[in-house]
């Protein structure tokens, strides 16, 4: 029993180094704690004196931040001793900062920090909003596509026709499968009409893209005020200089540096710009858009006659082209058209659009 009791006492002695060790770890976790202090404030309205809650407080230069609560109450724990600066920052009021505050160890500072209101200056803002239009609008009884000015300058096209023939229901200039010519072109509220082709052709007016704000096509469910429309109604909104400012574009399209097997002879130059004129009042604008647009061969037949080269056949046919040439009274019939860059001949256009507007009056109300 002697040597049982011997042995039952050998672990409590081997552990008793680890049990030491951890007595004094206990024992150094007091005095740890001892070694810093905390501070204990208020953060007031210097005017009315009412507390702020919300208020950034931190310690400068050391990592220790606390907002304030109910009563504008806050409170930083375990600060190292010394003398600290305290910031506080709260939106509407002035940044705070307040020297010289004594931490002791052990021991709780207490810190009153008042702030004076100040207004803050808000610089402009600017929200630019892009309105997408509803797949399905449950008010609207109308089918209608909307291209804006924008999307006229961006897209690969040089004819408003092109663009109009992307919405739905319009198909080679027929509306629904009416006719062509059953449908009514509106501009800027006034409408337009071919009375020379009548129903045969379509729009008696072509604008270039770039002179367009917005193209609206209506395939179904138009009202009374488009009464002559049978198919379809095409309203065109043209452009407005900038009441602000001047400012222009120009823009250059050609196939030239295409390979041949590309190549197709077409060229156009595009030219807009707008502003205000003042001198004829305020709200007054001008803008002016020009588009030049040739086709190389576009229609490679003059009068009937084929415009064949030199080389391109045998000697019978060189002698008379040669006689075409040299001849005044047939001179005219042979190519005419394929020297110029810009030849005039079908698929050319020159088109010229110039508006002056003036700011709208309202009357008064009554």
């Amino acid at each position: 029993m002697i040597r049982r009791r011997v042995a039952d006492r050998r672990p409590l002695r081997a552990a008793a180094p680890f049990l030491a060790l951890l007595l004094v770890a206990l024992g150094t976790r007091p005095a740890a704690a001892q070694a810093t202090g905390s501070i204990l404030g208020r953060v007031l309205d210097a005017q009315s004196g009412e507390p702020i809650v919300g208020a950034d407080v931190q310690l400068v230069g050391l990592p220790f931040r606390a907002t304030t609560v109910a009563e504008g109450r806050f409170a930083l724990a375990a600060v190292p001793p010394g003398e600290h600066t305290l910031r506080v920052q709260r939106l509407g009021y002035r940044t705070l900062e307040l020297t010289g505050v004594v931490v002791r160890t052990g021991h709780a500072t207490d810190a009153v920090a008042r702030m004076q209101p100040q207004a803050v200056e808000v610089g402009g803002v600017t929200v630019q909003v892009e309105r997408l239009p509803p797949l399905i609008d449950p008010q609207g009884s109308t089918s209608r596509d909307i291209v804006t000015g924008r999307e006229l300058r961006e897209l690969p096209i040089d004819a408003t026709a092109q663009a109009i023939e992307l919405s739905t229901g319009v198909s080679e200039g027929h509306f629904r499968g009416g006719r062509v010519g059953q449908e009514l072109y509106v501009v800027d509220g006034v409408e337009v009409k071919n009375q020379l082709e009548a129903s045969t052709q379509g729009n008696g007016l072509e604008f270039s893209p770039s002179s367009l704000e917005q193209v609206e096509v209506v395939t179904g469910g138009f009202g009374a005020e488009y009464g002559s429309a049978l198919s379809g109604v095409v309203n065109f909104v043209t452009r407005r200089g900038n009441p602000e400012r001047w400012d222009g574009r120009a823009a250059l399209s050609t196939d030239g540096w295409a390979p041949a097997s590309l190549y197709h002879g077409f060229t156009a130059l595009s030219a807009s710009a707008g502003g205000p004129l003042a001198f004829l009042g305020s709200g007054t604008t001008l803008f002016a858009d020009l588009l030049l647009q040739g086709m190389r061969d576009a229609d490679p037949r003059a009068r009937g006659l084929t415009c064949l080269q030199p080389g391109d056949a045998g000697t019978d046919l060189d002698n008379a082209i040669g006689q075409l040439r040299g001849d005044p009274r047939t001179a005219a019939l042979y190519c005419p058209y394929t020297g110029a860059m810009l030849p005039h001949q079908a698929g050319d256009k020159l088109i010229g659009f110039l508006r002056a507007s003036t700011a709208r009056s309202v009357p008064a109300p009554c």
